[in-house]
C-alpha cells in the first residue's frame, strides 16, 4: 500500500514538472491596446479577454506581456471591428427606397 502511495505521489510530480516545462516553454509578447472611444472610466483603463477558460484583464496604453493565444484573439477582434465599421458605412450611406 505504501509503495502504491508513493508511486502515485511520484507520476502527480511529474505531471506538475510537464504542465511547469509547457508553461515555461509559452511564448509572449508585449502588447500595447489602444484605448476605446466608445468606453468611459475605468471601463476603458482595461479590456477582458478569456482563452481556453482563462481570463485576462490587460491594461490599456501600457506594454503588456501576453501569451500569443490572447494575440491571435486581439487581431480577431481588430478585424472584426473593422469589417463592422465597413459595413455600417456601406449600410448608411445607401439610399433608402421606399415600401412596395
Amino acid at each position: 500500500m505504501a509503495n502504491r502511495k508513493k508511486t502515485d505521489e511520484t507520476e502527480i510530480e511529474r505531471a506538475v514538472e510537464a504542465e511547469a516545462e509547457k508553461t515555461a516553454e509559452k511564448k509572449t509578447v508585449t502588447v500595447i491596446l489602444p484605448r476605446d472611444p466608445n468606453k468611459k472610466g475605468e471601463e476603458a483603463d482595461q479590456e477582458f479577454f478569456s482563452v481556453n477558460f482563462k481570463n485576462y484583464l490587460i491594461k490599456t496604453e501600457e506594454p503588456v506581456e501576453v501569451p500569443v493565444e490572447i494575440v491571435e484573439v486581439i487581431n480577431n477582434i481588430a478585424q472584426a471591428r473593422r469589417e463592422a465599421r465597413a459595413y455600417a458605412k456601406k449600410v448608411a450611406f445607401r439610399e433608402a427606397k421606399p415600401p412596395a
